[in-house]
């Protein structure tokens, strides 16, 4: 019988927020982080030196990568939190895996400028 094997995410779950202002105190505003009520289980990846030492090259310290599902709808606006810490998305790649003809997601994640206020 053939078994086709299929990607496993079950490292953990990535909550996805956007980037919003938030405008109730009047004329100052502040950048808040709003709840996409989007949940979901990854993988994560590996960073290689190579890819690490290029990152370095252009003062970007990479603090992980992983790959979820396809989801067309997350860019590098949003910010992702896993188990309780923040990261801003600087790269998102959709690609297809050569062996299973799976369509995913990966995303590369770097330490936000500063900690943003959460919002639900």
């Amino acid at each position: 019988m053939f078994k086709q094997a299929v990607p496993t995410y079950n490292d953990g779950i990535a909550e996805f927020y956007e980037l919003k202002k938030d405008n109730s105190q009047g004329d100052f505003h502040q950048d808040i982080l709003k709840d996409m009520k989007l949940k979901v289980w990854f993988r994560e990846l590996s960073i290689f030196d190579r890819t690490r030492l290029d990152f370095e090259r252009s003062n970007i310290e990479v603090q992980m990568k992983i790959r979820i599902p396809e989801y067309r709808v997350i860019t590098n606006k949003h910010f992702v939190i896993i188990q309780n810490q923040q990261f801003k998305i600087f790269n998102v790649a959709h690609l297809v895996d050569s062996r299973l003809g799976i369509k995913e997601t990966e995303l590369t994640l770097i330490t936000p400028e500063k900690e943003y206020e959460v919002i639900e």
